[in-house]
């Protein structure tokens, strides 16, 4: 039975060391997606828009595929904290194969259902036409990104993210690069505007995915886990996709809702786009920054997800609460005084990524307006993690689903048309939706823990008995 007690200083420590790398890693997928923002908005306000309404379809696409494949950094968690290398490395196979076919299937649904659903909201013309343009394009890149995305995972599985995050970073200076060349059309190339954009993000993930996964199976200091292409090449795809079940349902629940928030999100951009190009510009910037800080979540949350699942593995159910607890109040802590940060200075932050007065502005009341909500959204996020690492992931699909679709959805359409908030409807849904969605998982995280806490003492029970 492994030891209840619990060392705040050590595993503050351990999240720390395991948040930063992952921080970062997942950071370049924020800045790449700020790069182009950036680059696309000072070139023209119109591809701004452009670049705001289609990346909304790719990112629906895009996250709802990274959280299918949760189970890959869960289940190679669970393997390494019982030691079980040889579980360690078919998880990695599966996840693998089944980052490849998912990356297919979504980018083909992108690429079908993504300008219908443009088409469907009544935009502008020009908005549907570019918008689907730049869906088109990025569509096709789903799959390296997942690839990459499914290496990741697995170097976060083993609490070594360092050498992927070392990949992906080196990735932006390639992508700014590749966004001066094609974005205004440089050294011969045609002006793609947002489009351009789409097309660096591919190649650097092609890039990206390459060099993780020969890393991993290449670098000495992983030798020990056995992650060879050739070995892998050696095995029967069909078994390896039947092997992979479990993994591949362990993420179905956390996929949907994953779906569900970011169709919600979308629908906040369109309910902006509604209302014309300068909203849905300034909404766009108001996403950007908040993706920023939303990195310290990110990195947080990941750590506690991997740390849980090492819990789990070793059985220790009573250090599932105290990890999360440590994980929930240094997001909260942080993410609370970055917002502060945000709040008072926001015309200058939302000036990065667009120098038209007007539309500057506009982003600015966005950000303060949101500003209070932020911390919010990091706990919850960081509670979805726990709870999907502790293998509650359909309870946490389901309040996740229930607070983004009335929340952000629902309230967001209220507010700005019902109520006749205008520009500031859909940041008042993206409010409601985060703080709902805390207070829904913090309630079943509270649950959950009293659970655990009744299971450990029968472990020790059970374990006095046998002794």
């Amino acid at each position: 039975m492994p030891s209840t007690r619990f060392n705040r200083v050590a595993h503050v420590r351990a999240l720390v060391s395991l948040a930063w790398p992952i921080m970062l890693a997942q950071g370049v997928l924020i800045a790449i997606a700020n790069v182009d923002l950036i680059m696309v908005g000072q070139a023209s306000t119109a591809e701004l828009a452009y670049l705001g309404v289609g990346r909304q379809v790719y990112w629906l696409a895009a996250v709802m595929g990274f959280a299918c494949m949760a189970g890959i950094q869960v289940f190679v968690a669970r393997a390494d904290g019982l030691g079980d290398r040889r579980a360690a490395r078919a998880a990695w196979a599966q996840g693998q194969l089944y980052a490849a076919v998912l990356g297919l299937l979504l980018g083909a649904l992108a690429a079908v259902a993504g300008p219908l659903a443009l088409g469907a909201m009544g935009l502008e013309p020009a908005l549907v036409r570019e918008g689907s343009h730049y869906i088109w394009v990025t569509a096709l890149g789903l799959p390296v990104v997942f690839l990459s995305t499914a290496a990741m995972l697995t170097y976060e599985g083993i609490s070594r993210p360092r050498p992927g995050m070392a990949i992906v970073v080196s990735t932006i200076p390639l992508n700014i690069a590749l966004n001066w060349l094609l974005i205004e059309g440089r050294w011969g190339l045609p002006a793609m505007g947002a489009t351009g954009a789409g097309w660096a993000t591919n190649l650097s993930y092609l890039v990206a995915a390459v060099a993780q996964i020969a890393v991993l199976v290449r670098a000495p200091g992983l030798r020990r886990y056995g992650f060879r292409l050739r070995a892998l090449a050696r095995r029967r795809w069909r078994g390896v996709w039947r092997d992979g079940r479990p993994l591949r349902r362990f993420g179905l629940a956390p996929g949907l809702a994953a779906g569900v928030e970011m169709a919600s999100f979308a629908l906040l951009s369109f309910y902006a786009a509604r209302l014309g190009e300068r909203p849905v510009a300034a909404f766009q910037v108001l996403l950007g920054l908040h993706a920023i800080l939303f990195l310290v979540a990110m990195g947080l949350a990941g750590a506690v997800s991997v740390r849980v699942g090492n819990a789990v593995g070793r059985r220790d159910w009573a250090a599932i609460g105290p990890i999360t607890g440590l994980g929930a109040g240094l997001t909260v802590t942080v993410m609370g005084l970055l917002s502060l940060g945000l709040w008072l200075a926001p015309e200058t932050l939302a000036g990065l990524f667009n120098d038209e007065p007007a539309t500057r502005a506009l982003a600015a009341d966005m950000v303060r307006a949101l500003a209070p909500a932020i911390a919010f959204d990091g706990l919850q996020f960081v509670l979805v993690f726990a709870l999907r690492a502790a293998g509650d992931q359909k309870m946490a699909a389901v309040l996740q689903i229930l607070s983004m679709w009335l929340g952000m959805a629902v309230g967001g359409a209220v507010a700005t048309f019902a109520l006749g908030w205008g520009a500031m409807g859909p940041v008042a849904g993206f409010a409601a939706g985060v703080v709902l969605a805390a207070l829904l998982l913090g309630a079943r995280f509270a649950v959950m823990a009293r659970r655990w806490a009744v299971r450990t003492d029968g472990d020790r029970a059970a374990t006095r008995a046998l002794g």
